[in-house]
């Protein structure tokens, strides 16, 4: 409705999901806060429902993890990247993506594609839950290369890739057919997400529910 632009929503993403890369790795791994230790995914299948960009990584300086405002398009809106100052996040620095890539890149903070998808099948996540996959390097180049974004995505095995002589693994995105009630439960879950970001560019803020990294 025209008056629910207004309200403030909760980020409905449950969780953060991320690319373990390593050459001795290679699958979807998400950091359980309890037991403050990286959990090992299994294979999922899943449908996206949109697509953000941000930057996030662990900044020397502050000895804290650095994050950003999750953007649609870094040419026209100016990233506002913040760290922890014990439990409360501070400003670090602010611009547009362009301008302040190369110094945060040298301090650790690196550019992220984030895609929020909901969860078709998986043996560790519950199905249709909305989470946050974020990617950066080889695994955002490899996300890159998929053309039917509106399919669901089932992962495949894992690729290999060199640089110089340093040797990863690289995820391998592929399209799959999403059909009855799983399709309906993504628009449902689509809507959700997209209320949550019009919530955010009303209040004109950086969410301070972002997850760092």
């Amino acid at each position: 409705s025209r008056a629910s632009q207004f309200e403030t929503k909760k980020n409905p993403s449950q969780l953060t999901i991320e690319w373990a890369g390593a050459a001795d790795a290679g699958y979807l791994k998400t950091y359980d806060r309890e037991a403050k230790e990286n959990i090992r995914l299994g294979d999922m299948t899943f449908a996206i429902l949109t697509e953000r960009n941000c930057v996030a990584g662990w900044h020397e300086d502050h000895k804290s993890n650095a994050f950003s405002n999750e953007v649609g398009n870094l040419k026209t809106t100016e990233l506002v990247v913040k760290y922890w100052d014990g439990d409360k996040p501070k400003e670090l620095e602010s611009g547009m993506y362009a301008d302040i890539k190369d110094g945060l890149k040298s301090k650790g903070v690196k550019y992220h594609k984030v895609v929020y998808i909901m969860v078709i099948d998986s043996p560790d996540i519950e199905n249709g839950t909305v989470a946050k996959l974020m990617l950066k390097g080889a695994a955002a180049g490899a996300y890159f290369e998929l053309k039917d974004k509106s399919a669901g995505v089932k992962m495949g095995e894992p690729k290999d890739g060199k640089t110089g002589a340093v040797r990863y693994k690289m995820p391998s995105f592929v399209p799959c057919q999403i059909e009855g009630g799983d399709a309906e439960e993504a628009e449902l879950a689509y809507e959700q997400v997209k209320a949550y970001f019009v919530s955010q560019v009303v209040e004109h803020h950086v969410p301070e529910d972002a997850e760092p990294f």
